[in-house]
């Protein structure tokens, strides 16, 4: 485990692969919520003009080849063609440093998106199906029942990652009809968007994000979610996580979930690592807003030229600098 300041603990972890789109809300012991307490906080849930999430789930949820339910790859932005487009797409310049800070006028109690309970099953009162921007997810552990099974967090924001340990969890995880397009944007800003709703739960502790086994403070995970949705940079430092070489290179754990593979940011000549961590982000934002980087030379954000070569075997792409961005 590598601790890099600001409350943020960061360990790598060699099952990455094996993980699974989900949201892990985090309660002491004794204290999760049961259907009652979820059908309530249901009814109080969304804000007005939320039409903006809306548009990337409704693609999601459209049929497609696959029949009925299908899900298509769809966002509510439109995603560049690296190859034709003759420059880097750029980060958002007031986010530089991936935290996803919300823009002006976004408090952290506000409502995110509306969801409801669409099946309460009376056989098995421990488990909901939630229905948010028309896609269906799973939520599992609710009181009395047992506790869901989550995967121990590896890297922590916001809080010790000590702290994590302990807890008893809920489960939020795609429906049956999704599995097959859990990592698709659509129904990955759906889950998120979600899992804010949830944060906002009495005695949460800590929020997980399954696919980095990520920890987070509740209102660390609604701030940088958040202003990711509402146009703000990916929140690199939360969805993923950053882990430090002795070399000074910056390599992600759970970027896998989006792109099919893990990036090693080396350090350009004479960066300090705090700057490389920083590239690493906007990096990050570039790659899960635009899309997977081919191999050879690449426009990067801020214009630098960016050497990319992918590691047989590792899942892992090796980006190289000649100068920092």
């Amino acid at each position: 485990m590598v601790w890099v300041g600001d409350g943020i603990a960061l360990m790598v972890d060699k099952e990455a692969s094996r993980r699974q789109a989900g949201v892990s809300l985090l309660f002491a012991r004794g204290t999760r919520p049961d259907a009652d307490a979820l059908a309530r906080l249901a009814a109080a849930s969304g804000v007005p003009g939320q039409a903006r999430l809306a548009q990337g789930s409704e693609a999601a949820n459209q049929e497609g080849p696959g029949g009925e339910g299908a899900v298509t790859v769809a966002s509510d932005r439109p995603v560049p063609n690296r190859a034709g487009s003759g420059g880097a797409a750029t980060t958002p310049a007031d986010h530089e440093d991936g935290q996803g800070a919300a823009p002006a006028g976004g408090l952290a109690g506000e409502g995110i998106v509306a969801f409801s309970v669409s099946h309460r099953p009376v056989e098995h009162p421990y488990w909901l199906e939630l229905l948010a921007l028309g896609l269906t997810f799973d939520l599992q552990g609710l009181a009395p029942g047992i506790p869901a099974d989550a995967p121990l967090p590896a890297h922590a924001f916001a809080l010790p990652l000590e702290s994590t340990r302990g807890l008893e969890a809920l489960t939020l995880r795609p429906g049956p009809h999704l599995a097959a397009g859990a990592n698709l944007l659509p129904v990955i800003r759906a889950m998120a968007a979600l899992g804010c709703e949830l944060a906002r739960l009495p005695g949460l502790v800590a929020v997980g994000w399954e696919p980095a086994l990520t920890a987070m403070t509740p209102d660390y995970f609604r701030r940088v979610v958040n202003g990711w949705l509402k146009g703000g940079a990916f929140p690199g430092l939360g969805l993923s996580a950053l882990v430090r070489g002795r070399d000074g290179s910056v390599q992600t754990d759970g970027l896998a979930f989006f792109l099919g593979h893990e990036i090693l940011l080396e350090p350009a000549p004479g960066e300090s690592p705090a700057d490389t961590a920083k590239y690493a982000l906007r990096v990050i934002h570039d790659l899960v807003e635009n899309g997977p980087y081919a191999a050879g030379p690449v426009a990067g954000p801020g214009g630098a030229t960016l050497h990319c070569e992918m590691t047989p075997g590792r899942g892992l792409l090796r980006i190289t600098r000649d100068a920092a961005g």
